[in-house]
């Protein structure tokens, strides 16, 4: 078994090494004389709106500013704009809320990424400590959506007047009785302004930003996914005349069919999914041997014996789990898995199963008698339905997909505590990527 895991190792890493490539992220900038320069990107955390861009264009490495482009785009995710704005800079927290709104307003010129654009184009800058909202009308200078919040007598009081500033774009277009109560109801949140914002530009045409993401962004995948299971018995348990009896690994060939949906944002990094595939194991063993009963001279019992032993089911197997990429803009790619895997046996007979033949002679008082034979058999009841836990991780290179499972340890009889548990590798290929 150490053989297998060092090749899996060996395998994974050769994979990862000739497919790695540097963190580079493809798509273009405008530059202050309007022209599109195609260049790939350093990676950094979009996440957070950053204050410089590093291109890289003709092989040359730039570093880039608000001042020197007018607009940047990485292709399928984010588009960012360079606008002078001035906004209420939060002092608070999550730990701490100060007594009054904040006054303190900030005048610089920034990267904001564009959530909606249309007629009126909505722009978010995100900082470490909030998200600030601003929103502009044929392309002239973004204003900010104010909200503040302060502490007053213990209670936390909230500063919406975005909400005005969005009900009176609202009524421009006179549509503001169709919205009054989502604009009233809605959060300082993306999800919240951004389809109020999308509703605004519907009389337009749709957001040109989402029609872009919905086009280059695949959220769904699909896959096949073949690969090879070795369960693993590491219990003992009695027969009728045998003990510590235990059964050998038994491999077999899997398959099946996996669905993830990838959470937006983080380049494809984090997902949840299900799968479905199949188990079977078919294992067995045998016993023989000779037993004295000895009392005396003329008393003792001979046993020649012969037990076996198997156990033997098939499996649905249903797997629940979440996959996260550690590095999701490289070319080869390393994730780690873990979830819960539901094991439903398909088998009519699925005990353990075990017979034995004897023959029993001796001497009784100092006679021989008569040689008894017994053949019978019995069984052990063993769960046909079990969940256990399931980690793994692997390499992914395009639709490409290797990976190595650990299926934790399982009791199949809590009488008898015998356990169950596996290893899987397994090669996945995306039929929707």
């Amino acid at each position: 078994m150490n053989k297998n895991y060092f090749s899996l190792t060996v395998i994974l890493l050769s994979f990862y090494f000739s497919f790695s490539q540097s963190k580079q992220l493809p798509g273009y900038y405008i530059s202050k004389a309007d022209d599109s320069v195609a260049c790939s990107f350093k990676f950094t955390d979009w996440n957070i709106n950053p204050e410089y861009i590093v291109v890289t264009v003709g092989g040359n490495t730039l570093n880039l500013g608000p001042d020197d482009v007018k607009r940047f785009g990485i292709d399928g995710y984010n588009e960012y704009e360079s606008h002078e704005i001035s906004y209420h800079e939060a002092d608070y927290s999550a730990s701490y809320t100060p007594d009054n709104y904040s006054e303190k307003i900030i005048h610089k010129k920034s990267f904001l990424k564009i959530v909606e654009e249309g007629v009126y184009t909505l722009y978010v800058l995100v900082r470490p400590e909030r998200s600030y909202y601003f929103i502009s009308e044929n392309k002239g200078t973004p204003a900010e959506l104010l909200y503040r919040v302060r502490r007053k007598e213990m209670k936390i009081e909230e500063d919406n007047t975005y909400r005005k500033s969005l009900f009176d774009l609202f009524s421009k277009e006179y549509i503001s009785y169709e919205y009054s109560g989502k604009i009233n109801n809605s959060t300082y949140t993306t999800r919240d302004i951004g389809s109020l914002v999308k509703a605004l530009n519907a009389k337009y045409g749709t957001s040109s930003v989402a029609k872009r993401e919905k086009v280059k962004q695949n959220l769904v995948q699909l896959d096949l996914f073949a690969g090879y299971l070795i369960n693993k018995f590491p219990s003992t348990f009695e027969g009728h005349y045998t003990s510590n009896n235990s059964f050998n690994t038994s491999s077999t060939v899997t398959g099946g069919i996996n669905f993830m949906h990838f959470i937006p944002g983080r380049f494809r990094s984090f997902a949840i999914g299900v799968s479905v595939g199949y188990n079977q194991y078919d294992v067995s063993g045998s016993k023989s041997d000779t037993i004295l009963e000895y009392f005396s001279q003329n008393y003792y019992n001979h046993i020649k014996y012969e037990e076996k032993y198997s156990f033997k089911n098939k499996f649905i197997l249903i797997d629940i789990f979440g996959l996260f990429v550690i590095n999701p803009v490289s070319k080869a790619k390393i994730f780690i898995k873990a979830g819960m895997n539901g094991n439903i046996g398909i088998s009519e007979n699925k005990d353990i199963q075990f017979t034995y033949h004897s023959e029993n002679s001796g001497i009784r008082n100092g006679s021989p008698r008569p040689t008894m034979i017994e053949d019978r058999g019995g069984s052990i009841p063993i769960q046909g339905m079990y969940y256990n836990l399931k980690v793994g991780g692997g390499v992914i290179a395009g639709r490409s997909r290797l990976e190595f499972s650990y299926f934790t340890p399982v009791t199949l009889n809590s009488n008898i505590g015998f356990k169950t548990n596996a290893i899987g590798f397994y090669y996945y290929y995306a039929l929707i990527h």
